[in-house]
């Protein structure tokens, strides 16, 4: 074992037993220049997991991405842990793409690093066979535990309480024996959510308590979704007229943490228990993702009135409203609507220059030296574009994360981007035509259509995730076929 991947393996047993401080310490110690091939990847995975995706792509980005032609292109764990990384800063297209053709039997992380793009979008169902599939394979213990708290979590948002119930126990089980107090903690947290969302909360109570006492003192997000959960299960429970103070503190902590997902999911929560129609649309309509619109209808629980539009006041009061599809935005073309409709597209999170660059540029690798510069560019000449029409809209920029808010009392028009009755997606009759020979993938059906085998995996990815096509297999031998109504 050389230097190099002795303070590696040095490293991994800090993130092991959950010290990121001082595995990030002695990461930023290590010498970039003296990194053999041989070690990249495992530098890459490293930083990811030390909270340092951009380090990964720096270090991966002359490989995977290089100017010239290597005499050793990149390998499927380089790419793989290059994807890994684009997932993290927010270039999930990008990141996709490069997954879906990987052969997971060469790298079977490239399974783990698809379920980590389609949760970003809350879509858990997707991930199970591929969880499953991870674990058919022959895996260290611990990453074979990790897969594991992986697949419950999915089982347990999924409401598969059987499976879900088995898996945990296990967990418990295995993770106390094996010392890992850590991975016990997580595993008693999801124990806690699988009683809160079957009613039993007694049980999840005590499983807050049995996480609580193991996590409390851990300096990364768990014991702050204990907290979380501990707070819910009070507002669930207490009839008192202050029930919902701590969750509303959560949500105060979520926002000082920048932790979006978390706002969303406590608003979500707010909004079933206060049965509050108000909330529940704006989270709704706040949302892109499509499977957890889904998950939100389905756990509502009271009546509503659906409608396919909404108006969002990023500030406090309206006085106008703005439709951005409208004629009198028509000066708004090309990339300054285009970067207006992304960063009115959820309501809840800031935007990472990598998510804008693969919203408006879905076609173009993310750069790090390059991309960055072209974002900002971009948001100069939008800022410019709406002083000079007098819109009364700003776009923020804190620690390089862009959210739009208002310069005055307006509301910016929203439609449903779910309901599609009226128009079908881009080149849909020919994929209609081509589907009635049966299973295809994406390479002859980009021959058929005559776009861009890139163009053609996008384009399935959301015809997918609308749930117009479905998808089976990874990597090569994924295959698609035209759901029937």
């Amino acid at each position: 074992m050389d230097r190099m991947q002795s303070c590696l393996t040095e490293i991994d047993a800090f993130l092991a037993v959950g010290d990121i401080a001082k595995a990030k310490s002695l990461l930023r110690r290590l010498p970039l220049t003296k990194i053999s091939r041989a070690n990249l990847a495992h530098f890459a995975k490293t930083a990811r997991r030390c909270g340092l995706p951009e380090l990964s792509l720096r270090i991966l980005s002359p490989i995977v991405r290089p100017k010239h032609a290597l005499l050793r292109p990149a390998n499927t764990g380089e790419m793989a842990e290059y994807s890994a990384a684009l997932v993290r800063v927010g270039a999930v297209v990008e990141a996709e793409n490069i997954l879906s053709t990987l052969n997971p039997g060469r790298c079977p992380d490239a399974l783990l690093f698809q379920c980590y793009a389609l949760m970003t979008k809350w879509n858990y169902r997707d991930t199970i066979p591929l969880l499953k599939r991870f674990l058919l394979v022959g895996l260290p213990t611990r990453d074979e535990v990790l897969g594991k708290l992986n697949l419950a979590a999915a089982l347990v948002h999924e409401r598969d309480w059987k499976e879900a119930a088995s898996l945990l126990e296990h967990l418990r089980e295995k993770t106390k024996s094996l010392g890992w107090m850590g991975l016990t903690g997580s595993a008693w947290e999801l124990t806690a959510q699988f009683h809160y969302f079957r009613g039993e909360f007694g049980s999840a109570q005590s499983a807050v308590q049995e996480a609580k006492h193991l996590l409390n003192a851990s300096p990364n997000l768990d014991s702050f979704f204990v907290k979380k959960w501990e707070a819910l299960i009070e507002a669930s429970t207490s009839s008192s007229s202050d029930r919902f103070e701590k969750t509303l503190k959560v949500r105060e902590e979520a926002v000082y943490r920048r932790h979006w997902e978390t706002i969303r999911d406590v608003d979500r929560h707010l909004a079933i228990l206060q049965k509050d129609a108000v909330l529940w649309m704006k989270v709704y309509f706040g949302t892109p993702s499509e499977a957890f619109r889904q998950r939100l209808f389905l756990d509502s629980g009271f009546p509503l009135q659906r409608t396919n539009h909404y108006l969002w006041k990023p500030g406090p009061e309206m006085e106008s409203t703005l439709d951005l599809r409208s004629p009198e935005f028509c000066e708004f073309r090309g990339i300054n609507l285009s970067l207006l409709l992304a960063l009115s597209s959820d309501f809840y999170r800031s935007f990472t220059v990598a998510h804008l660059h693969n919203s408006i540029h879905p076609d173009q690798y993310y750069n790090l030296e390059t991309s960055p510069s072209r974002i900002h560019q971009a948001m100069s000449q939008l800022r410019r574009a709406l002083k000079s029409s007098k819109v009364p809209l700003k776009v923020d920029c804190t620690g390089g994360h862009y959210k739009i808010s208002e310069q005055g009392r307006v509301s910016i028009h929203v439609s449903d981007r779910s309901l599609k009755t009226h128009a079908n997606p881009p080149h849909w009759g020919k994929i209609l035509e081509f589907a009635k020979r049966g299973e295809f993938n994406s390479r002859e059906l980009s021959k058929f259509i005559g776009i861009s085998p890139r163009t053609t995996i996008r384009l399935l990815g959301t015809l997918n995730d609308e749930g117009r096509v479905i998808k089976a297999g990874v990597g090569k031998a994924t295959r698609y076929s035209v759901k029937l109504k």
